[in-house]
């Protein structure tokens, strides 16, 4: 399993580290790419991996592109109602934020 998928399968199974993705998006709202680029790096590191932007890129891309053409009514109520689904092991909110704002990449 790649470094990128087992962090982003740890990070799903822990509210507080989704919490702590989620307090670290929206502080770098108005950052550069640099910024965001460095923070992500930073918190990947803290959780005890090393995994470079162009791993995380590719990885959060492919996943978008999956969960795109896989979503069905539950999981389009979960994100038009900004709720959170526990037991779901993907996190609709963090391929949204990479997809479309904040870790935006492209």
């Amino acid at each position: 399993m790649s470094q990128m998928k087992e962090l982003y399968l740890k990070v799903s199974a822990d509210r507080a580290l989704r919490e702590k993705f989620a307090e670290l998006v929206n502080s770098v709202k108005e950052a550069s790419q640099g910024e965001k680029d460095g923070k992500l790096s930073a918190f990947a590191k803290e959780t005890g991996y090393d995994i470079s932007i162009e791993e995380m890129q590719k990885f959060f891309m492919n996943l978008a592109e999956k969960q795109e053409a896989a979503l069905n009514e539950a999981e389009l109520d979960l994100v038009a109602g900004g709720k959170s689904n526990d037991e779901s092991p993907v996190d609709i909110s963090i391929i949204a934020v990479v997809k479309y704002g904040g870790f935006c990449f492209g």
